[in-house]
């Protein structure tokens, strides 16, 4: 399990859209909206996701000693969303 390995945050492509979800403490991203047309967010998610963005987007990731953080952007220039993880837990 990627707690018991000390995992910071899980970066996932495939699918077309973006998405961020919260599970035991990791958070999960999932980043595909990198030029191939987008796919709609599913009616039902599993309850960990927090968001889904039918967008294209591009993922910047921060990473500091004590942090990383991962923000999702649109090619003209707006933040979609900020996923941080705490490396010190």
């Amino acid at each position: 399990r990627f707690e018991e390995l000390g995992v910071d945050i899980v970066l996932n492509g495939h699918d077309h859209v973006y998405a961020s979800a919260f599970k035991d403490g990791i958070p999960y991203v999932v980043t595909g909206g990198g030029g191939a047309p987008v796919d709609q967010c599913q009616a039902a998610l599993p309850p960990e996701v927090e968001t889904c963005i039918a967008e294209l987007h591009f993922l910047e990731v921060e990473a500091s000693e004590s942090s990383l953080t991962a923000t999702a952007i649109t090619p003209d220039g707006r933040t979609l969303d900020r996923v941080e993880a705490d490396q010190n837990e």
